[in-house]
């Protein structure tokens, strides 16, 4: 499990390739992006709005992070005489 949160890309490469090895006997549909033909449950659903609203309050703090604090130090460091530590 440790590998999920060192390298999520490789373990996520890993089982997708688990998926497409394994094909058919996984879900109905067969390969990988198919359906497993049953809608989500109510409990999915849910979890799936709160990633969605964490996700747009990350994209928010990003947003106000390179819009105003780098905008901010910039102009500090430009008061200060000295070249610009982050370029936009």
């Amino acid at each position: 499990m440790k590998e999920a949160f060192s390298c999520p890309a490789q373990l996520y490469e890993r089982l997708v390739n688990l998926m497409e090895a394994l094909g058919d006997r996984i879900c109905c549909a067969g390969g990988v992006g198919g359906s497993a033909g049953l809608p989500p449950t109510s409990r999915e659903i849910a979890v799936n709005q709160r990633y969605q609203q964490e996700l747009t309050k990350a994209d928010r703090h990003v947003r106000t992070f390179t819009d105003h604090d780098v905008a901010a130090f910039n102009a500090t460091l430009k008061a200060a005489h000295l070249p610009a530590g982050v370029v936009p």
